[in-house]
């Protein structure tokens, strides 16, 4: 049987659903890995698009859990190309050269998918470079409703309050329970500052933050008046290792070199901005 264009694009971009059987995945209490949601790990390369590979790997994986079906790739390069024009910023487009893009968060890419749409991968591929804007209503079939933020605490608990901003939501702190309980219902996007140390993370163990002397770097570096550097990823489950360490299991776009195959443990408390969008 001759396999279609999106058959065989999904082949290439979406998960092997025998990779959950692999015993590292079998001994979190929590995955969505296996599970045919999940868009395969990818890597980003030199740009800044981490935010681009996390949120569409939210939405696609959204998408399909609320349809039921299996994972279809939506589109990175219609958020690079468009979101920009809808908002623009041109203090910082200013300092681009052509093709590259600026930092945004998921925030910006749901609130754009609820405003716009996104389009399949299919119908608008990958570059990994900003181009002109060319989505047309057609091409756009997947909308989101809103999106929810929330911000983490591990020792306070409360209450999920969702406050409306717009067409998402924001919530108060919430527990480590509540915050489970999400992303079981669906994958998580979540902010991380970004250490060399993490970039070199391979294998099993959690990820448990800087050392001492990037800590001491940072602080010398925000002091200049410099940037903070932080990368944005997919949380795709949770567990306890053998000495008592909780983390969340990560999705990252930095190839499947990365941690293990593309996914690693990382500590908790390490990860922040947790968001997620909700499927039409």
């Amino acid at each position: 049987m001759v396999k279609t264009t999106k058959e065989i694009e999904c082949v290439a971009m979406c998960e092997s659903s025998k990779l959950g059987e692999k015993p590292f995945f079998q001994k979190i209490s929590f995955s969505w890995v296996g599970k045919k949601c999940l868009l395969r790990p990818q890597s980003q390369k030199k740009t800044k698009y981490c935010w681009a590979y996390a949120s569409i790997g939210a939405m696609s994986a959204a998408v399909s859990i609320k349809i039921k079906k299996a994972v279809v790739p939506l589109s990175k390069q219609h958020l690079t190309d468009c979101l920009f024009k809808y908002y623009p910023d041109p203090k910082k487009e200013a300092e681009l050269k052509e093709g590259e893009t600026y930092r945004c968060n998921c925030s910006k890419a749901y609130r754009f998918a609820v405003e716009q749409g996104i389009a399949e991968e299919e119908s608008y591929p990958y570059a990994m470079r900003r181009g002109d804007c060319k989505c047309t209503e057609t091409m756009c079939p997947w909308l989101v409703n809103s999106w929810f933020e929330y911000f983490v605490s591990q020792e306070v608990e409360c209450l999920e309050v969702g406050v409306e901003i717009g067409r998402g939501f924001r919530s108060p702190r919430l527990s480590k329970g509540q915050i489970e309980e999400h992303i079981k219902r669906q994958p998580v996007t979540c902010s991380i500052r970004s250490y060399k140390s993490l970039k070199n993370h391979v294998g099993q163990s959690v990820y448990m933050g800087p050392t001492v002397k990037e800590i001491e770097d940072r602080r010398a570096s925000l002091a200049r008046g410099e940037k903070d550097s932080t990368h944005s990823m997919l949380i795709v489950g949770f567990g306890t290792d053998e000495d008592g360490q909780d983390y969340y299991l990560v999705q990252n776009s930095w190839g499947e070199g990365w941690g293990y195959h593309g996914y690693g443990k990382i500590k908790c408390s390490l990860l922040y901005n947790l968001r997620y969008p909700i499927a039409f």
